[in-house]
C-alpha cells in the first residue's frame, strides 16, 4: 500500500504539471491531456421552480459532445459521442425534511431529506437521503479519515 501511494504521488508530481504533460513516456497514456469544458455560474435550476435555493445562479459544468475516438481514444467497437453535465445547485431545506426514528437502530433519530422517494434495502423511504439528527462529536481519527459530518 505504502508503495502504490509512493509511485501515484511520483506519478501526480511529475504528470501533472502542464509543461510535463507530454514530456515523459507514462504521462502520454490518455489520449488528450485534459477534456473541454464550458462552466456556466448562472444556471438555471435542474430540478424545477422552488427546489433550489435560486431559480439562476447555479453552476454547471458540461463538457459538450465527446468523441470516443478523439477524446478518450476508445479505438475498438463503434464510435459514439457522449455528453456529460454535472450541476451545483444549493437546495432548500424548509418545507423538505422530516426528523424520524430508524427502526433498524437503537431509536437513534435522522433528518430525511424529502426531494423524491427512495428504495433501499426493500424499504419504500418518503426521502432520498438521510443523516444522523444529533451526530456524535468528531474524534481526531475522524479528521484522517475525512469524516464530513456537520457540527
Amino acid at each position: 500500500m505504502t508503495q502504490s501511494s509512493i509511485e501515484s504521488i511520483n506519478f501526480a508530481v511529475r504528470c501533472y504539471r502542464r509543461e510535463n504533460a507530454t514530456k515523459y513516456r507514462e504521462c502520454r497514456s490518455y489520449a488528450q491531456t485534459k477534456l473541454p469544458f464550458t462552466k456556466d455560474t448562472n444556471a438555471a435550476c435542474p430540478f424545477g421552480d422552488g427546489v433550489c435555493k435560486t431559480n439562476a445562479a447555479n453552476i454547471r459544468f458540461d463538457t459538450g459532445k465527446l468523441d470516443s475516438l478523439k477524446h478518450l481514444g476508445l479505438n475498438d467497437g463503434p464510435r459514439f459521442d457522449l455528453r456529460h453535465q454535472a450541476f451545483c445547485a444549493p437546495l432548500k431545506t424548509e418545507g423538505y425534511t422530516e426528523i424520524y426514528n430508524d427502526t433498524g437502530s437503537s431509536s437513534q433519530q435522522f433528518v430525511g431529506y424529502s426531494y423524491g422517494s427512495g428504495f433501499i434495502d426493500q424499504r419504500n423511504l418518503s426521502h432520498i437521503y438521510a443523516v444522523p439528527a444529533n451526530p456524535p462529536p468528531l474524534q481526531d481519527s475522524d479528521l484522517a479519515r475525512g469524516n464530513y459530518l456537520a457540527t
